[in-house]
């Protein structure tokens, strides 16, 4: 502790005296939660930093509860500021902490439109996206007094599905329907045609009537999801077109491909990632008739890891670059030479919008390359650094004579964060 009854923030954390002061306003939570409705909300941020720091739990929910702005975002408010250069992001969270913010979660989700309240319902109404991403989870064993992100996710998951059934058989304000939600994120979903079980199919069905609630939906994402010959049921419940939808892993059959092409969703898609589906094959056809089909509106395509090489990126580059308004393209993990990178390079002189391109290392940069190489071997296989060199030089000195100096081609895949949908 340290010598004023406080947590140790350690002997290299910095701190202010607004950040001090702050620290002393939560010492007596009841009160502070009083004062709440006074403070200028410029200080909330600081506010939620110090008690998410200090397990100031009681502040901690009614800062939730009364948020004044449309994000709270965890990567933004815990990491290293200006008052503070202690960076939460890099510990684990505490449980009494997150169970403060999923309790303050709660309660706004509980509390009506209209009628008494401890706070101004101007402040509360604010809050739009509540992000919790961000926080260290190594996945190693959980300390009991912290959660790992996969318990955080757990925990919101039975907040929100607990907050729609308990409008039924509990007293108070009808729940918030889910069908004002634009963006769902569904991993590891298992509804492969191909492998049928009793089990299984019960799941997927119910799994889909629920998946017709959602009269909103824009944004849908089902990485590393078995779905197989069952993306038109999945798309059909849907009743608006989605402008945002991720399948990466999701070992994408033809029929599948040529659905989505045919569907009312590729006509509005702004953002596409098919990374992990073998498109090299029986698939080049139909995801082409995709690309055609997605041409006038699609700014964010991600293809890593699709087996495509320089006959299939050849073959597609007449439909590619008619994606006037594509400002990225997501590449890495293809086995394209560097011949095919060239003429990628050229042919991409139509796109005007287009900013990053994440290529893959040519497969000329490698020694003994099995073919066609499996990803597994394009990611882990050691590359000729001085061919790679030259190969950097010369894309390099391409983008300038072409008059594209300002166009970031990289190999860089993980210093490349996913666009959010919400800010194409």
């Amino acid at each position: 502790m340290g010598s004023e009854g406080w947590p140790s923030a350690g002997p290299s954390a910095m701190h202010t005296l607004v950040f001090l002061s702050t620290r002393q306003v939560l010492q007596c939570q009841p009160a502070a939660c009083q004062a709440l409705p006074l403070l200028p909300r410029e200080l909330f941020p600081l506010l939620f930093k110090v008690a998410f720091m200090d397990k100031k739990t009681v502040v901690l929910r009614e800062l939730v509860h009364t948020w004044p702005f449309p994000l709270l975002s965890f990567q933004q408010l815990l990491q290293e500021c200006a008052h503070c250069s202690r960076a939460l992001l890099q510990e684990r969270p505490s449980t009494e902490s997150m169970q403060a913010v999923i309790l303050g979660l709660t309660a706004r989700l509980h509390t009506p439109e209209s009628g008494a309240s401890t706070q101004p319902l101007c402040r509360k109404h604010a809050l739009r996206v509540l992000d919790m991403t961000g926080l260290l989870d190594d996945g190693v064993e959980q300390d009991p007094g912290t959660m790992s992100m996969w318990d955080c996710t757990a925990a919101v998951a039975r907040t929100c599905i607990a907050q729609q059934q308990g409008g039924a058989t509990e007293p108070g304000p009808a729940p918030i329907p889910v069908e004002h939600l634009a963006s769902l994120r569904l991993h590891y979903v298992h509804g492969d045609s191909r492998q049928p079980s009793v089990d299984g199919e019960d799941n997927f069905r119910y799994f889909l009537a629920q998946m017709g609630r959602f009269t909103c939906l824009r944004e849908l994402s089902m990485g590393s999801s078995l779905l197989s010959g069952r993306l038109d049921q999945l798309l059909s419940t849907l009743q608006s077109p989605l402008e945002s939808l991720e399948l990466a892993f999701c070992a994408l059959l033809p029929e599948d491909l040529r659905f989505l092409a045919q569907s009312p969703h590729a006509a509005h898609l702004k953002k596409l990632d098919l990374s992990g589906n073998d498109l090299s094959g029986s698939q080049l056809a139909p995801f082409q008739g995709l690309l055609q089909a997605s041409a006038a509106t699609l700014l964010h395509l991600e293809l890593t890891e699709c087996q495509l090489a320089d006959t299939q990126l050849l073959a597609t580059l007449p439909i590619l670059t008619r994606c006037t308004s594509l400002r990225y393209l997501g590449l890495y993990g293809n086995p394209l030479s560097m011949a095919g990178l060239k003429e990628l390079l050229r042919d991409s002189v139509a796109q005007a919008e287009l900013r990053t391109v994440v290529h893959p290392f040519p497969v000329d940069c490698y020694e003994g390359l099995p073919w066609p190489p499996p990803a597994s071997v394009l990611l882990e296989a050691s590359i000729n650094e001085e061919k790679f060199a030259r190969v950097e030089a010369e894309l390099h000195q391409l983008l300038l004579a072409s008059g594209r100096a300002h166009v970031l081609w990289t190999t860089d895949i993980y210093g490349r964060l996913a666009a959010d949908y919400f800010s194409l």
